[in-house]
C-alpha cells in the first residue's frame, strides 16, 4: 500500500519492512491512522523535494 501511495506522488520507495511493522505498531494497529501517517510521510517528502520515501519521512511526519 505504501508503494502505491509513493507511486501516485511520482515517489520511489525506500523502507524495508520493519518499518512497515512499525509504523502499524505506532499507529496501534488502527488501519485508518496508518494511512494518515503515510500521507504525512508522503507529503514531508514532496515538501523535502525528495525523490524517494525513505525513513526520515516517518519520523518527520
Amino acid at each position: 500500500m505504501v508503494g502505491a501511495y509513493a507511486a501516485k506522488a511520482g515517489l520511489d520507495v525506500a523502507i524495508d519492512d520493519d518499518t512497515i511493522n512499525r509504523l502499524i505498531h505506532g499507529s496501534r494497529y488502527r488501519f485508518g491512522r496508518s494511512v494518515v501517517c503515510i500521507i504525512e510521510a508522503i507529503e514531508c517528502a514532496l515538501y523535502d523535494g525528495a525523490s524517494t520515501l525513505e525513513v526520515h519521512h516517518f519520523e518527520d511526519a
